[in-house]
């Protein structure tokens, strides 16, 4: 479809470059940086979940480990744990939006979405002593010996984003993203392709936002984190809640569709 004179004049005098007869391009006016202005985050792990992590996996671990140590003599050995668990720690926020391109004529916003994943997790302890079996398990830690167990800080994420414009005050983009382990004190960069309908009556608000340079959103994620602990995969989930200004990268698309 092409498109109509009035729109194509309009376009013009933004400094648009036709392409095509449905399709234009509008460079950017001007060259931001990411600006974090909130971020609150919210445990939203089951507390059945953490019941089973925390009670049920340890004496589970405990037997596992007083057979690897004694065999079938774990019959009159074993193996006392105690356990300082990773302190898992990261960030998830958007970088930036690009390629985007608002088609006018059904109110449609397509484009992706860069995410920043950082870890700043630390790993955990665990902490052995031997014994008769018939004997108590001793209750201080200085008792134990104690070893980092490598990879226990090392995470993987799953996630549902959600970004809501804040000046015309409508969803622009839902995502779900999913990492590879990210290692402690890395991270890792995703961009996730996105479209949006229902944006007929705000399409042009949008375009002069998106022209600018940069958008002011609020981000939502429910994210599901998994990690290797105890001997298994353990998982805890957050709701994180953010208000982010985000750089536009490259030019604005123009369609008539």
């Amino acid at each position: 479809m092409l498109f109509p004179s009035e729109v194509r004049a309009k376009l013009e005098e933004l400094g648009a470059e036709f392409v095509s007869e449905d399709l234009a391009y509008i460079p950017v006016k001007a060259t931001y940086s990411t600006e974090i202005l909130e971020y609150q985050e919210i445990d939203t792990t089951p507390y059945v979940t953490k019941l089973k992590q925390n009670i049920v996996r340890n004496l589970t671990y405990r037997n596992v480990k007083t057979f690897e140590y004694y065999g079938i003599q774990g019959i009159l050995r074993k193996v006392c744990i105690k356990y300082r668990d990773p302190i898992i720690n990261f960030k998830v926020f958007p970088l930036r939006v690009r390629n985007v391109v608002l088609h006018m004529f059904s109110g449609r916003l397509t484009g992706e979405i860069v995410n920043r994943f950082e870890n700043y997790s630390k790993e955990g302890q665990e902490g052995y002593y031997k014994t008769w079996r018939w004997k108590s398990c001793p209750t201080s830690e200085d008792s134990y010996s104690w070893y980092v167990v490598e990879g226990s800080a090392d995470l993987k994420s799953d996630w549902y984003h959600r970004v809501i414009e804040e000046e015309t005050n409508r969803l622009i983009a839902t995502v779900r993203q999913i990492t590879d382990i990210v290692k402690k004190n890395g991270y890792v960069e995703i961009t996730a392709s996105f479209e949006t309908t229902g944006l007929i009556d705000v399409i042009w608000s949008l375009l002069m936002i998106f022209i600018s340079g940069r958008v002011s959103t609020r981000d939502g994620y429910d994210i599901t984190i998994s990690y290797k602990w105890k001997g298994e995969t353990q998982t805890v989930k957050r709701h994180i809640d953010g208000r982010v200004v985000l750089p536009v990268e490259g030019s604005v698309g123009v369609a008539w569709d």
